[in-house]
């Protein structure tokens, strides 16, 4: 499915095509009903649903993000890939969902040099998925200190570009993000 999705006629289709729609919706089931899990074959989904802006394909995202059901002990780097598509075609109602990834310190890139002369740092998925949220409600990464976090063409952002020096910046970034969801909170139920 893959391979027929990326080459001519059904690319031209899912672009601009007369059967557009139905292309879409047989790429959706697929991406969200193909019974093989494993980890490359996820990330290839993971991409056709990006590339192709399916944003029907979100709750697959989250079951991939937090690891539901059968989409138990998934690599890291899946699992980011997962929370970085719903940065990119979720929406707000998709936070709370998010929030308890700010408790998993795996990494899921290791040793990212910073600038010259400084030590390398790692980027977890707590990281990823804070990065995520701030997108989703309309806030910038530089605001909570991941000043290095670049968008690729995509419009999702370069993984390893999502790092912060230390866990103590991390921490500062995270108090910030909850005293800034519970002051939303507040303003909500006013």
């Amino acid at each position: 499915v893959e391979h027929l999705v990326q080459r001519p006629p059904i690319r031209e289709i899912l672009q601009a095509g007369t059967y557009r729609d139905a292309v879409r919706r047989l790429l959706v089931a697929w991406i969200v009903n193909c019974p093989e899990e494993n980890e490359l074959l996820l990330h290839r989904r993971i991409y056709l649903a990006s590339a192709h802006d399916l944003k029907e394909t979100v709750p697959f995202a989250l079951s991939v993000a937090l690891q539901e059901g059968k989409r138990a002990n998934l690599q890291p780097a899946t699992r980011a890939l997962a929370t970085l598509l719903i940065g990119h075609l979720g929406g707000p109602e998709h936070v709370d969902r998010l929030e308890p990834l700010l408790e998993d310190n795996t990494v899921c890139v290791p040793q990212v040099a910073n600038v010259p002369g400084e030590a390398p740092s790692n980027v977890q998925i707590r990281d990823v998925a804070l990065v995520a949220m701030i997108g989703l409600t309309d806030q910038r990464p530089a605001e909570y200190g991941y000043v290095h976090a670049r968008m690729q063409p995509q419009r999702v952002y370069q993984m390893q570009t999502l790092h912060l020096k230390n866990d103590a910046q991390r921490s500062e970034a995270i108090a910030k993000w909850r005293a800034w969801r519970s002051a939303e909170r507040k303003a909500d139920s006013d």
